[in-house]
């Protein structure tokens, strides 16, 4: 997608933010994929429980409950979500691709023009200026990303899974407890994925949730929505990080600038960006 400043007029002579025109049919299909899944475990894992609790329990498919279904369903609805993205862009936005803009402020008055000169002095042209809309399902996947990723998090998970595995393999064999501990270290993620859900949700006025800009200088690293101007020396850049569907220029342990792939026009310039960061760290 590439990245504009202005708006676009379709040719009905509608004006049109282009944040709101392009959707991607991929990105929406795997977020849907992987909703589905999560949903597929929370049905199955009910039904072990009611099942437990029955009078008569009746046998468990292992195979169709924790692997089967769960397929199925994510597949069904990735195609559907992608193809309803693929005709929302050919039909309903009459196939116009741009991506999510920054809408220019008015030009300031000569108090704010004062001001705006005493906070940001006068500097070279920025070495890359990106713009982006970074919005809650955005900081769902990061967030997300970054518990899966944390060691303590994953190290409690398979402390429980591996006693789960050890009491389960006293009774059953080796493939059904592999089976069972598979299921339950689905189930823990899944649990843990709506329970964020649901925290950022309530969250999701945060003041991150808007556009951005970010800017690459010598001096420093620079972010800028409404609500903020921000200026980080790259002394205080602790790492980059790439991920698949983001950016991460860490400012703290746990605090970063999250950009989108979206935001970036093409591969060469995610790539660019990413080396002119390193680059900017490893000189100092």
């Amino acid at each position: 997608m590439t990245p504009s400043l202005e708006k676009v007029e379709t040719h009905d002579g509608a004006l049109m933010n282009g944040r709101l025109v392009w959707v991607s049919p991929l990105h929406v299909g795997m977020v849907s994929a992987f909703t589905g899944v999560l949903l597929a475990y929370l049905v199955v894992g009910v039904m072990v429980v009611l099942n437990q609790f029955s009078a008569k329990p009746a046998t468990f498919n292992y195979l169709g409950g924790l692997v089967l279904f769960p397929l199925a369903v994510s597949f069904c609805a990735f195609v559907f979500a992608a193809s309803s993205a693929l005709l929302y862009n050919v039909v309903a936005k009459r196939g116009v691709w741009i991506s999510g803009t920054v809408e220019p402020s008015p030009a300031p008055g000569p108090t704010e023009a004062f001001v705006g000169l005493l906070s940001k002095p006068e500097q070279e042209p920025p070495h890359m200026c990106i713009p982006y809309d970074f919005g809650y399902l955005d900081y769902l996947c990061f967030t997300l990303m970054q518990q899966f990723l944390s060691p303590i998090l994953q190290g409690t998970v398979f402390l429980v899974v591996g006693y789960a595995f050890v009491s389960n393999l006293r009774d059953n064999p080796l493939g059904t407890s592999l089976l069972m501990v598979l299921f339950w270290y689905a189930m823990m993620w899944a649990a843990q994925a709506v329970i964020l859900a649901a925290y950022l949700f309530t969250r999701r006025r945060d003041s991150a949730l808007t556009d951005h800009v970010v800017e690459i200088r010598d001096d420093a690293f620079y972010e800028s929505t409404r609500f903020n101007d921000s200026r980080f020396l790259w002394s205080g850049i602790l790492r980059l990080v790439e991920r698949p569907g983001y950016v991460a220029v860490y400012v703290s342990q746990h605090a970063a600038h999250v950009v989108p792939t979206r935001a970036f026009q093409s591969k060469q310039q995610r790539a660019q960006f990413i080396s002119l960061v390193r680059e900017k760290m490893k000189l100092v």
